[in-house]
C-alpha cells in the first residue's frame, strides 16, 4: 500500500491530525492537506463517523429489545 492510501486511511478512521500524520509518516503538511482538500477526506471521516455512530444505535436499540 502507497504512503499516501496508508495516511488516508488512518486519518479517515478518526482520532488523529493532519499535523500528527506527517510527523508520522515524514512527509509535508501542506502538500497532506493539498491531497486531503482534494480527495475530500474530511467528508469521508465524517461519513465514516456518521456509519459508526449509527452502527452502534442499532446494536443498541437490538440489546434494548432483546432485554424486553
Amino acid at each position: 500500500m502507497d504512503i499516501w492510501k496508508k495516511i488516508k486511511t488512518e486519518y479517515v478512521s478518526g482520532g488523529t491530525s493532519y499535523r500528527k500524520l506527517a510527523e508520522k509518516y515524514d512527509v509535508s503538511l501542506t502538500t497532506l492537506q493539498r491531497i486531503a482538500k482534494k480527495e475530500k477526506w474530511l467528508d469521508l471521516r465524517r461519513q465514516a463517523e456518521s456509519k459508526a455512530a449509527t452502527k452502534i444505535v442499532e446494536i443498541e436499540s437490538d440489546k434494548q429489545a432483546e432485554r424486553m
